[in-house]
């Protein structure tokens, strides 16, 4: 007989438990609150009701609650990087998600056959079944699971897309004089009893694969739920560096991102189509010339989530290059000695790589990194906890309110990361620097402080950190915000075959008077809103509507198909912010007027 131990693990699809660098706790608030639409034709002197802060953040209060509850962190039995790193070969990699398995040998056959008569949603595909060999390849080397980092290398390599997966295996030693046959035999309920009973009914698709090596034997089988369905979808990028992700997400969703990195420590976001509605989507996010791989990240914000969920993460890659994970970088460069010395040693070693990126040093909230330092176990804790997402959400959203800081908040970012294995910050920073969503949280270009809860993790020998970013205000310039939508503009039109857009000549001054008056607190958003309207009607004699947004985020803005798909299209933007009484930030005012009958009003090619 032939003693095989079983091991299987799941996930609550609902909290993102093992993802890349910082998905754990990505957050991002891009939240609309209001879009009000208006004509021109409306009585002068109307006011317009009293605008609400975007996002009600839990109270100081509300946080020294959560952190007043006892926990500990759970530990995490992974193995560690090799080495030499780690190569996943070209040939066992799928061109995308999509692309079907074919089973080989007794094992495979067996299980796919047990995949069709039990649990036929299961779709088992050839990224999944690259994932599961390559965790079983690692397991027979190591003799334990594969570590975080190198897991999520695994499934982008791979080809699958999902930012998360779950594993169930059967494992143990045999002699080399048993066959494969032989302990299929022996063990052929167990693919059912010991390997598909460990994955939910959520999951949709699964690879399996059944390797030996000495004396060691596995018999793994992942699994994952997609929430996107991909109408086009590239790994390799065509010859400007571009790659499309274009698809649709299960789910309604306020917002839709990405961000794809950049070198060494760049990033940059992806070109989000403000033509195609939510829940669709379509980014074209960009690939460096001398890169040979980039992480990229799709995130959306659920109704009423504040949080940003991952939903796509994939590596970019050159056909032509090894698909390769680096080793661990060294430990010992910077380690300190208690958890209180955790914050100052991230914030000096965060700007040591900021001055090597060419940007400008950061500074720390001391007063923010201690409220973070006091809920840093009961963060990780529910994070990992299923059914906790509400103490999830109200840790990192009390903590991105940033009630004891002194700017005016413009926004705010939240990242998560726990290491094994060593107290080395450098290690922590690395590590999590892989990320794009990590990139654009600490190696933002006009991040201005950052708050940092830190503590030791005894049992794995790691580090876990809660880290905020917080931008703020400075001056009254949106220049660059405009600029920014008039892009999305111009690029979605060309994309449509329309005509290029025109600008309201001259409506931009009094558009922005009127918000002027806004940040002043002297007239309500949407009293600017008809005020304009009326301007470009009489100016125009031509009639007239607009929209003003108040939001977090330009992320957030959706450009109206009825206005987006005009064949002549007169239209002029503003944007400026203020701060509603007793909220935590600044939100942007964005008013968007456009001409209802352009044949009589006066243009300039944008």
């Amino acid at each position: 007989m032939v003693a095989l131990a079983s091991r299987g693990s799941s996930f609550n699809w609902l909290v993102p438990i093992r993802a890349a660098a910082d998905t754990r706790g990505a957050a991002r608030l891009v939240f609309a609150v209001a879009m009000t639409a208006a004509c021109g034709c409306v009585q002068s002197g109307v006011t317009g009701p009293a605008s609400k802060p975007v996002v009600e953040f839990p109270s100081a209060t509300a946080l020294a609650t959560v952190a007043a509850t006892p926990a500990v962190i759970p530990s995490s039995p992974d193995g560690e990087v090799p080495a030499d790193g780690w190569q996943t070969a070209l040939t066992d990699t799928a061109s995308g998600p999509d692309e079907a398995w074919s089973p080989q040998g007794p094992w495979e056959k067996a299980m796919a056959d047990d995949v069709a008569s039990t649990r036929a949603q299961l779709r088992l595909t050839r990224a999944m079944s690259c994932v599961a060999h390559e965790l079983g390849r690692y397991y027979l080397a190591s003799g334990a699971p594969a570590p975080e980092t190198l897991h999520q290398f695994m499934l982008a390599a791979c080809g699958a897309v999902i930012p998360q997966a779950g594993t169930s295996w059967i494992a143990g030693e045999i002699s080399a004089k048993v066959t494969d046959e032989q302990i299929l035999q022996q063990h052929r309920a167990g693919l059912k009893d010991d390997l598909l009973r460990h994955v939910p009914d959520t999951a949709t698709e699964a690879g399996f694969w059944f390797g030996r090596s000495d004396k060691k034997v596995v018999a793994i089988l992942a699994f994952g739920k997609p929430t996107a369905r991909f109408t086009n979808l590239s790994l390799v990028p065509d010859a400007a560096g571009d790659a499309v992700i274009e698809g649709e997400l299960d789910r309604p969703a306020d917002a839709i991102f990405g961000w794809a990195n950049q070198g060494t420590y760049g990033v940059e976001a992806c070109a989000m189509d403000p033509s195609v509605a939510r829940p669709r989507f379509r980014a074209v996010c960009h690939m460096a010339t001398d890169d040979a791989t980039a992480w990229v990240q799709l995130l959306y914000n659920p109704p009423r989530r504040y949080l940003s969920t991952p939903f796509v993460q994939l590596l970019l890659r050159r056909p032509e290059r090894p698909l390769t994970f680096p080793p661990s970088p060294a430990t010992g460069e910077r380690t300190v000695a208690s958890a209180a010395q955790l914050p100052g040693a991230m914030l000096d070693e965060l700007n040591k790589v900021r001055a090597r990126a060419g940007l400008r040093p950061v500074t720390l909230s001391n007063a923010e990194s201690a409220t973070a330092g006091r809920l840093v176990n009961q963060y990780f804790t529910a994070s990992r906890t299923n059914g906790q997402e509400e103490t999830v959400d109200r840790i990192a959203l009390g903590l991105m309110a940033g009630w004891n800081t002194n700017g005016m908040i413009r926004d705010g970012q939240f990242l998560s990361r726990m290491t094994s294995r060593s107290h080395d910050v450098g290690r922590w920073l690395e590590i999590a620097l892989a990320s794009p969503f990590s990139r654009a949280t600490l190696l933002s270009i006009d991040i201005d402080e950052i708050a940092v809860g830190a503590t030791f993790v005894s049992e794995s020998g790691g580090l876990a950190a809660l880290v905020t970013g917080y931008r703020y205000y400075h001056g009254n310039d949106h220049g660059d915000d405009v600029r920014r939508i008039y892009a999305r503009l111009v690029n979605a039109r060309k994309r449509l075959g329309l005509k290029p857009l025109l600008r309201l000549a001259g409506m931009r001054e009094v558009m922005d008077g009127q918000l002027s008056l806004v940040q002043g607190g002297r007239v309500h958003a949407s009293t600017a809103l008809r005020t304009s309207l009326q301007e470009g009607t009489a100016r125009f004699g031509a009639g007239m509507r607009g929209y003003v947004i108040e939001t977090l985020s330009l992320d957030a803005l959706e450009i109206p198909e009825e206005v987006l798909r005009r064949p002549d299209l007169y239209v002029e933007v503003a944007v400026t912010h203020y701060k509603p009484p007793g909220a935590a930030w600044a939100q942007l005012v964005i008013l968007v007027l456009f001409a209802d009958q352009p044949g009589g009003a006066g243009g300039q090619l944008i």
